[in-house]
């Protein structure tokens, strides 16, 4: 048992300190399948793991063949240890998120992902230099000032403002960060095409991309010219989705309400409420009400709501109410941190994935 645990973090050690292969063109099916059957027929883990992370050390896997190696795992410290080594050598990186379906918990999921986002942090020029400095793809780019199609909103950003919100997302460590930035960005303010474009270009993935180009979309100047956003992707299924989604909102949506949130007097007007309440069950239904009928708190104030309570199961049942009435989701996961319990954490995070 010793051996194999000492031979799976040597081989694991060697992987984390790798560069990303140059693989472009993944190994044929027929000779997939060998290798597959060779991992599936291993006794256990112990067995698979170093078995799996050998074959793809050695060879050049598709995403779809790093899902299927990695359903073949019992648990998830296994699976995340195979598939952060099969990354490096994935043809298709921008749909590797497809992979991320393979995990039982979120928390194993947000793992991987700051791991795929460590090995874009720093990329080799030419010269071997570190690139520090933010660059854009060499897409074509629409012209707004020639653009005479329907308009959507009408103040355009400056420029100065677009570069210093763009160099905002590319120094953001975090995937999730650069989204929910964007996506933020792009609610507030008036976009053109290549400007929308050009954010898009900061994200890693395509399915991020894709979702914030969406977001775009209802307030961007120029939505005739959103054609030219399929260079932003490689998979056919990605630019049809966007095409299609385009094509379907004839009308352009502006909206200059201001963003849905809880102020800071009626948030902490809302938790002097709740906290005055003697009796724990008074003082639950009170939470609810207050979350229900003022809607779009934010994450962090959701984990102060919870601060107010003393047991866990009241939490736990306030945290799952909660999360519908949340405007960024994607940070919800951060919830868990107010469980003391690991069973109270994996109860939430179960539930997290569940929607």
């Amino acid at each position: 048992m010793k051996k194999t645990i000492i031979g799976i973090i040597f081989l694991f050690s060697v992987g984390a300190f790798a560069q990303t292969r140059n693989c472009v063109t993944p190994i044929p099916n027929y000779t997939y399948q060998q290798k597959f059957t060779t991992i599936k027929a291993q006794s256990g883990d112990d067995q698979r793991l170093p078995t799996a992370i050998k074959i793809a050390k050695e060879n050049c896997l598709s995403t779809s063949q790093v899902k299927e190696i990695a359903e073949l795992f019992e648990n998830d410290y296994n699976r995340l240890a195979f598939v952060q080594e099969a990354y490096l050598s994935t043809t298709d990186k921008d749909n590797f998120y497809e992979v991320y379906n393979s995990f039982l918990y979120f928390s194993t999921v947000f793992r991987l992902h700051d791991y795929i986002a460590s090995t874009k942090t720093v990329q080799p020029s030419v010269n071997n230099e570190v690139v520090t400095e933010m660059t854009f793809p060499d897409y074509q780019f629409p012209d707004f000032k020639r653009y005479y199609g329907k308009t959507g909103c009408k103040e355009i950003i400056s420029d100065q403002e677009f570069m210093d919100f763009a160099n905002r997302v590319f120094n953001e460590k975090s995937d999730n960060s650069k989204l929910y930035l964007s996506k933020e960005f792009a609610q507030k303010h008036c976009l053109v095409t290549a400007q929308a474009m050009k954010i898009a270009s900061l994200l890693n993935s395509e399915n991020d991309r894709l979702e914030f180009l969406k977001t775009a979309y209802t307030r961007v100047y120029d939505p005739d010219n959103y054609k030219y956003a399929h260079q932003l992707f490689k998979n056919d299924a990605n630019k049809k989705e966007l095409a299609n989604y385009a094509s379907g909102a004839t009308n352009v949506v502006v909206n200059n309400d201001p963003p849905c949130e809880v102020n800071a007097t009626d948030f902490q007007a809302a938790k002097a409420q709740i906290n005055k309440e003697s009796f724990n069950n008074t003082k639950i239904n009170l939470a609810k009400q207050i979350i229900k009928s003022k809607k779009c708190f934010k994450t962090q104030q959701i984990i102060e709501i919870l601060s107010l309570f003393s047991y866990s199961t009241s939490k736990l049942d306030i945290a799952k109410f909660a999360y519908d009435f949340t405007s960024d989701k994607e940070n919800y996961y951060k919830v868990a941190d107010s469980f003391s319990f690991a069973a109270d954490k994996d109860d939430l995070l179960k539930f997290l994935k569940t929607k």
